[in-house]
């Protein structure tokens, strides 16, 4: 849905930075930044720029299609417990 002039110019002047991921991660000594995406969907221009500044700020970035690649992305920046990963169930937990 396309947003209204007035609203976009709110939205900016409230913070709104174009290509901006969907989720910002903060640890103590870094972050990481991921886009969520379905299939067969891609990165708009924006997103791919704000996607190479963050590599030229050593930000991590990633973007992920699936619950898996999401979990996988989190055990990788040490954000997520591998033995708290969700089974293929998401109202169960897998136990190791």
């Amino acid at each position: 849905r396309k947003s209204s002039g007035r609203s976009m110019k709110f939205l900016k002047t409230m913070g709104l930075v174009a290509g901006a991921p969907d989720w910002v991660f903060f640890w103590e000594n870094g972050c990481g930044c991921l886009e969520l995406k379905i299939k067969g969907s891609y990165q708009t221009s924006s997103q791919r720029d704000f996607e190479l500044w963050c590599g030229t700020v050593g930000v991590r970035y990633k973007v992920a299609r699936s619950i898996e690649e999401v979990q996988e992305i989190l055990i990788e920046w040490k954000i997520l417990d591998p033995s708290k990963r969700l089974s293929s169930n998401p109202l169960q937990v897998s136990n190791p």
